[in-house]
């Protein structure tokens, strides 16, 4: 894994400066490209092949083409192959080198022949234009800024901001991580004039018309039609999913795997066992004395298999001592405290010298694991009239009792628009200001409720709201230089679970019914039983009422005017953090976004809150 950075202009000096800033990401090794049109740097964390030989930027042998790359593609081996028949020579045991010789050979096309993860950049000197691509799913991140003149982009946004761009908080995307629980669900981030590269899409940089344009390549459509029985799903599914694990075994450094003893991470955890690599070690992060704690589950897991575990156990203290550099590592603010327990996971890999790690990432939108998708899979049997199975369904959810959140997800598809509105409004501490702002309405809610069966639902979570989880993962296993990998997001894995009937995936209340089965005998029963849906859980509630949690927010919110001042309402946030030290109201949402964004604030702006 790696950091990649450039412009569109000669500056070495600046560059450097850029390549410190992520060097984190790359700490292995680290070198530029520098011309009259152009500055690439990159920062390498050495994965495969480690010699010199992976150095980059890569040239090609002609030195028409210069590659900056950041990922794994893990049928690299398979496209050499392909490649060398067609005549090509190689001179490392790396990917990158796959992968620029597969843009030679096809150009913009190559990335529909990639299995793997990847954000990439070729200059073409001769053409004079940059080349980008991001992986299926946005499992690689890549961000630019460009003002008509010039074009910068990097693996990170703290990297751009090293130079002198015009920016500003962005009141669109505050406005729906306050209202909405969201981020990273559209091209804007959260400073102004700052684009996430879309996922599944490539796109060129004329360097003599300064236009940038771009081509989606991926679109991945959840069809239902498979036409095979259940039994053949599920041992499509059982047989895909291992060999996606397997693949994901490519490494020349240690490779172990999170484990938080949910289905996902446990499917992957027991498919390791089941493919002979039994040296490898797994990582969690565990609760005493919380209701939702699974260090149980990961026990039954690691009994099962006899994998070694590794726990770690994060505390708010911890949390409030470090929350700014924290916030700051991510770029944004983040609406729970869950991403800090996974960034200590992580950091326990690195003491314990594990590089790359799995990781159960995606599961949930592929196979409804969030049991909101309950209202979207109920609300379209009713649509197209099919009663008695609604009805029969409904049931099992009840019983299965995890319906709350289903039945709420159902009631915001009926409700007219003011309700929703109400009911978000309500709940939270937004600026009266900014809640009116036409401006800053990204039609977020508008699509949401739109999603009238489980298909559509499955969509829009996979192309639009997992993005922001993969963002956590890779800036929390990038700051401490380890590698994460995602089995559930194998390009043929998904296509597959794609063409799946609704029916498949849940069925009598159940979520993820077809995985259930299919991994039936490699899981134990009792992680497989599971109908709850912790979702990397923290006790949270707990964290906040550490002393040290409830201090920050007396200081940063009560006894001083927060640089969030223009996005919150500030009365409505001391009251907020009145009644729930008093025990009189729950805010713990409203709070944590409060605290998060005002660390965000603190670590990227100044005093005036719109300058850095």
């Amino acid at each position: 894994m790696c950091g990649i950075a450039g412009f569109t202009w000669s500056e070495p000096a600046l560059l450097e400066e850029m390549t410190a800033v992520i060097e984190c990401r790359g700490p292995d090794s680290d070198g530029s490209y520098v011309d009259d049109d152009v500055s690439l740097g990159h920062t390498r964390l050495a994965i495969l092949d480690l010699s010199a030989a992976g150095h980059q930027p890569m040239a090609s042998d002609d030195g028409e083409y210069v590659l900056l790359y950041n990922g794994e593609v893990y049928n690299h081996e398979a496209l050499r192959e392909e490649l060398g028949a067609a005549g090509y020579r190689f001179h490392s045991g790396t990917d990158t080198e796959t992968v620029l010789t597969a843009y030679v050979e096809w150009g913009a096309d190559c990335v529909e022949r990639f299995n793997g993860m990847f954000a990439f950049v070729v200059y073409d000197t001769r053409r004079e234009r940059l080349f980008f691509a991001r992986d299926h799913v946005g499992i690689k991140p890549l961000y630019y800024y460009h003002d008509g003149d010039r074009f910068v982009f990097a693996s990170t946004i703290p990297a751009i901001l090293e130079h002198d761009v015009e920016t500003a908080p962005n009141p669109a995307a505050i406005r729906d991580f306050l209202l909405y629980n969201v981020t990273d669900h559209t091209r804007e981030t959260f400073f102004e004039n700052v684009y996430r590269f879309p996922s599944g899409h490539h796109g060129t940089y004329d360097l003599r018309t300064n236009e940038l344009s771009l081509t989606e390549w991926w679109d991945l459509e959840f069809s239902g039609d498979f036409a095979g029985s259940y039994e053949a799903a599920t041992d499509r599914v059982r047989s895909l999913l291992e060999r996606s694990v397997e693949r994901r075994l490519m490494s020349d450094v240690p490779v172990g795997t999170c484990l938080s003893g949910g289905i996902d991470s446990s499917a992957i955890a027991c498919l390791l066992d089941r493919l002979g690599a039994r040296d490898v070690e797994t990582f969690s992060a565990v609760f005493s004395g919380f209701e939702k704690d699974e260090s149980s589950y990961i026990r039954t897991v690691c009994e099962e298999t006899g994998l070694a575990n590794h726990a770690v156990e994060p505390d708010g203290t911890d949390l409030a001592a470090t929350i700014v550099g924290f916030v700051e590592s991510l770029g944004e603010p983040i609406p729970t405290p869950s991403p800090f327990a996974q960034s200590r996971v992580f950091s326990l890999a690195n003491d314990e010298g594990v590089t790359v790690l799995l990781d159960g990432q995606g599961g949930d939108e592929l196979f409804a694991g969030y049991h909101t998708f309950y209202g979207n899979y109920l609300y379209g049997l009713l649509r197209r009239g099919a009663f008695r199975e609604a009805t029969s369904e409904l049931a099992g959810l009840v019983r299965g009792g995890e319906s709350r959140l289903g039945l709420l997800s159902f009631g915001l598809l009926l409700a007219p628009d003011a309700v929703v509105d109400r009911y978000f409004r309500t709940r939270s501490n937004i600026a009266p200001a900014l809640y009116d702002a036409p401006d800053a309405r990204t039609g977020y809610m508008d699509e949401f409720t739109s999603l009238h069966t489980l298909h559509d639902a499955l969509e829009f979570y996979l192309g639009r709201r997992l993005e922001h989880l993969l963002l956590y993962e890779d800036r929390n296993s990038m700051a401490v230089s380890r590698e994460a990998r995602v089995p559930f997001l194998d390009p043929e894995f998904m296509r597959f679970v794609a063409s799946l009937p609704e029916g498949y995936i849940i069925s009598d209340g159940t979520t993820k019914t077809v995985l259930r089965d299919a991994i039936e005998g490699v899981v134990p029963a009792r992680v497989l039983a599971r109908r709850d849906k912790i979702g990397y859980a923290t006790p949270e509630h707990r964290w906040l009422r550490d002393v040290a949690i409830e201090t920050l927010l007396y200081d940063w919110f009560c006894f001083a005017e927060p640089r969030c001042a223009p996005y919150v309402d500030v009365e409505r946030t001391r009251r907020f953090v009145s009644e729930h030290y008093a025990g009189d109201r729950d805010h713990s949402s409203a709070l944590w976004k409060s605290l998060f964004l005002e660390a965000w604030m603190r670590a990227f702006w100044s005093d005036d809150a719109d300058t850095r």
